[in-house]
């Protein structure tokens, strides 16, 4: 079994609705998710509206 990702982690977090992960409108998390182009990045739901990075470190 490979271990989960950063990025894998998040999403997974946010589309269970986990107490610890940021929060956002569920139908747009779920929507980004679908999009195969978009759930490689790291989600980041911040002032409403959904972001996404590429890189997972501090710059």
């Amino acid at each position: 079994m490979t271990e989960e990702t950063v990025v894998e982690k998040t999403w997974r977090l946010m589309l269970e609705g986990h107490p610890t992960a940021r929060r956002g409108d569920l139908v747009v998390i779920e929507a980004a998710y679908a999009e195969p182009r978009l759930r490689v990045l790291f989600p980041f739901p911040s002032h409403g509206a959904l972001h996404f990075h590429r890189n997972t470190q501090f710059p």
